[in-house]
């Protein structure tokens, strides 16, 4: 390269970088997209995401018969619990807080926060092929919005486990 040239290389280079830049029409994150439950992980996340959307009729298909929901916690003295609950006292649960109950309340507005890193394990409930039936854990928040109340119910740093 000439040594006279030399002086104009940064400035042909940021002309060079400014041609190639222009505006996109794409949007910067894609739209959002129903999880499929095509696994474990992905159950959980279609149960995320139908509870954050308010689609509480997907809980009824997502939930098998033999769901049972177990929520792990410490007794006043410090004691490991857990409670299961079935999987018709959850439906009934969120259908009333996602769908309202009429003459009573309006529904409300939730959001489950769960934990990034889903951690499967094999399901040890008798009769269970740990190959086939998994089980999966995770810390969760809940924040529920209650219009009818005026008031916010939150529920932090829960284990969960289904």
């Amino acid at each position: 390269m000439p040594e006279r040239l030399r002086p104009l290389l940064p400035a042909v280079l940021l002309l060079a970088l400014l041609a190639s830049c222009g505006r996109s029409t794409a949007p910067v994150a894609p739209a959002s997209q129903t999880p499929e439950a095509t696994s474990a992980a992905g159950a959980v996340r279609l149960l995320q995401w139908a509870v954050n959307t308010g689609h509480a009729g997907v809980l009824e298909r997502l939930l098998s018969a033999d769901f049972e929901l177990a929520v792990a916690g410490l007794d006043s003295a410090g004691n490991p619990t857990r409670v299961d609950v079935s999987r018709d006292t959850v439906l009934a649960a969120f259908r009333a807080m996602l769908e309202g109950v009429p003459g009573t309340s309006a529904p409300a507005a939730a959001q489950l926060v769960l934990d990034q890193n889903l951690i499967e394990f094999p399901d040890t409930r008798p009769g269970r092929q740990p190959n086939v039936h998994r089980s999966q854990r995770t810390s969760c928040d809940l924040r529920v919005t209650d219009s009818t109340a005026a008031a916010v119910f939150t529920s932090r740093d829960t284990s969960c486990a289904t």
